[in-house]
């Protein structure tokens, strides 16, 4: 049998994927890097259940303002200028 030897066809460096936004550096005493694909899935199921949350508040009553809690964190919705609501952390208003 003949041995085939793994032959590297290409290299790309944490540095190269941190400039070019694939990897995201993190502050953890273990972990320091992980992909923009992954965020960026864990962005939006967190944003869907906020919306889900945040429409189920202004099902309840007609208003300007809502607030509700979201894994502690207080957020609001405030009615803005295109009728429209503005999506914001208790601590942005």
């Amino acid at each position: 049998m003949n041995k085939v030897e793994n032959e590297i066809i290409s290299a790309y460096s944490e540095e190269q994927g941190i400039q070019d936004g694939i990897l995201l550096e993190i502050h953890d005493e273990k972990i320091n890097l992980m992909t923009s694909n992954l965020k960026e899935k864990l962005f939006q199921q967190i944003l869907d259940s906020i919306l889900l949350k945040a429409n189920r508040e202004i099902k309840k009553r007609i208003d300007w303002f809502y607030s509700f809690e979201f894994h502690n964190k207080k957020i609001f919705l405030v009615l803005n200028n295109s009728g429209k609501f503005t999506l914001m952390l208790g601590e942005d208003y």
